[in-house]
């Protein structure tokens, strides 16, 4: 697991190698995680989940409480922090932040290069050209990553990834459009071996 701790941003990363009775080992026993995470049919899911509130917990303590709104997105109960959660493989990541922020992790696939019609646009293809350290595949994922970050921060409904967003390179960032909102962001990134981490943060 890696943290770090900037006074706005919190983050944090995990590695599951942990069976699920293991994990829930690690989770505060009195908030009834045991019986919550049998709505997961599926055993990765469920890993998923409770390592999710493992990092949670590990962030804000074991008193915190993690709820949904209608759409999915996870708030933090009764606190006016911002929570975001992603998960790719066998990796978890958790960010708790001062103002609204979203984040992604993302395998290094083949598949994000396969299907870059279906979410940027011939504009955007120039802009990812412009990232030349980067072969066409990853810089594909990173864009995928980072239009996911930003549907996870705005959480506007109906947004179209292909058409509403719009990314743009800035330098060593990245710079996202809403343009049905004449909304903004900055993505920041990070590229390792298995994937690709992606944080956006309003402006």
């Amino acid at each position: 697991m890696f943290s770090s701790y900037p006074p706005t941003l919190q983050t944090s990363f995990w590695e599951i190698t942990e069976t699920e009775e293991e994990l829930l080992q690690l989770l505060p026993p009195d908030i009834g995680y045991d019986k919550e995470v049998l709505g997961f049919r599926s055993l990765k899911r469920r890993k998923e989940w409770l390592a999710a509130r493992v990092l949670f917990h590990h962030l804000m303590g074991p008193s915190a409480r993690i709820a949904s709104y209608p759409s999915g997105r996870p708030y933090i109960l009764h606190d006016s922090r911002y929570i975001s959660i992603t998960h790719s493989g066998n990796h978890v990541a958790v960010q708790i932040s001062e103002n609204p922020s979203g984040i992604d992790l993302e395998a290094r696939t083949p598949r994000a290069a396969k299907l870059l019609d279906k979410f940027i646009t011939p504009d955007e293809y120039q802009e990812l050209n412009k990232i030349d350290f980067l072969s066409e595949e990853t810089s594909a994922v990173l864009f995928w990553s980072a239009k996911e970050a930003v549907y996870k921060t705005f959480d506007i409904p109906d947004l179209n990834v292909r058409n509403d967003i719009r990314i743009q390179v800035e330098g060593t960032s990245l710079i996202a459009h809403i343009l049905s909102e004449n909304l903004r962001a900055t993505i920041h990134y990070h590229i390792s071996p298995l994937f690709v981490f992606t944080i956006c943060r309003t402006l």
